[in-house]
């Protein structure tokens, strides 16, 4: 009796230890890490950052299913908080007081608007909260606590005016159209600047209010002046293809060309294949042979769940989340001063586009930028008619 009722006692005794361990075991895989994203999901320009909210879920949910992140030995899985801004500067405050002061997160990622990422800025920097932002060319020593998880805008510059020269050597004058916008104007300054270094001469800028939708007014100023080549800055996708578009069609026969990024195919269906010619811009065909295989399994991943056609410029919503969680995982800590020390000094990170590189220390005084490997193409009769890959030089 006593030995049956010792190998009773027994087998509770590893039944409750089975328990307990698969409750140590549960706890350990349900370790989470909140991170905050803050996109502006209504307004103007709402539907390209709609696109990007969805690409970073899409990037959390691929690495939660491989696991999660480890750091400090422990597993975490990654939730995305995500806040509306409403594309305005107060409603990108209100969402990043939230997050930070009710949410408690640490980590914020999203926007690509200046006026929208500065006014985060006046909350996560003196709460060392790390902000991971797409095309953030507002770095500065000070903000210690912000990284660009993709290259600015105007780092494609010398390599568009290079492109430009070479395939149009008889160009011998720029015009320029920008948004009257802070970060726009400050990517218009590196334009004229690069522009002025490869002895172009400049016609005076004609800027238009952000999301502009009509440039007939601009193009007629422009045309005054007989420009070799126009620069038409960073805009929106619809306004970019808008603004080409009026250009050709008040007989603009000269190369355009822009700092911003996209899928040839959404450019050429804007501006219309019948006008889409002699345009230059930091963007590739996503379904190229020689199309990155990183953004091949994305393009995938992103068909299989969301059942509609994928849009290039998701890949900074999905840099802006796994960049930070290398970082985060690399460092081993989620202590955010630890986070900026190591990601600053990274060798390598991966990107969608390859591995990149940091950079930044000299132009901005600050090592905050992801530089991965970028495109520049040429649109012509109606086509992608070439498509080189550089790695961008921002030291």
């Amino acid at each position: 009796m006593l030995k049956k009722q010792f190998y009773i006692s027994l087998a509770a005794f590893f039944a409750i230890g089975l328990i307990l361990m698969g409750t140590v075991m549960h706890a350990v895989a349900q370790n989470t890490l909140k991170i905050g994203a803050i996109w502006g999901l209504s307004g103007p320009g709402s539907q390209i950052q709609i696109v990007m909210r969805d690409a970073a879920a899409l990037a959390t949910e691929w690495i939660n299913n491989k696991g999660g992140i480890t750091v400090g030995g422990q597993k975490y899985k990654i939730e995305l908080l995500v806040e509306d801004n409403k594309n305005t500067a107060e409603g990108s405050t209100n969402a990043a007081t939230k997050l930070v002061h009710r949410d408690r997160v640490k980590f914020i990622t999203g926007m690509i608007a200046p006026f929208q990422f500065e006014a985060v800025q006046a909350v996560t920097e003196p709460n060392q909260v790390i902000l991971s932002t797409g095309k953030c060319g507002y770095l500065k020593p000070t903000n210690r606590y912000t990284f660009s998880s993709t290259q600015a805008f105007m780092a494609p510059y010398p390599g568009l005016y290079d492109s430009l020269l070479k395939m149009y050597p008889s160009v011998k004058t720029v015009g320029f159209t920008a948004p009257d916008e802070p970060g726009a104007l400050a990517t218009l300054k590196v334009a004229r600047e690069v522009a002025r270094g490869r002895g172009l001469t400049l016609i005076e800028t004609s800027l238009v209010p952000y999301a502009a939708k009509d440039f007939y007014h601009v193009w007629t100023k422009l045309l005054k002046d007989n420009p070799g080549a126009v620069d038409i800055g960073i805009m929106m996708p619809d306004s970019i293809a808008m603004n080409a578009r009026h250009g050709r069609e008040l007989g603009f026969k000269g190369p355009i060309i822009t700092p911003c990024t996209g899928d040839a195919n959404l450019i050429l269906r804007l501006i219309g294949k019948d006008m889409a010619t002699d345009f230059i811009w930091a963007g590739f065909d996503m379904y190229a042979p020689d199309s990155p295989a990183m953004v091949k399994e994305i393009m995938k991943l992103w068909e299989d769940k969301y059942k509609k056609p994928f849009n290039l410029d998701a890949l900074d919503g999905w840099s802006s989340v796994w960049a930070l969680t290398q970082a985060i995982e690399k460092n081993q800590s989620l202590d955010t001063t630890e986070v900026v020390k190591v990601w600053e000094n990274m060798k390598s990170i991966e990107t969608p586009w390859g591995t990149g590189a940091m950079g930044g220390a000299r132009t901005y005084g600050i090592n905050h930028m992801v530089l991965a490997p970028a495109p520049i193409s040429r649109l012509q009769n109606g086509k992608v008619d070439s498509t080189h890959w550089y790695k961008p030089d921002i030291p």
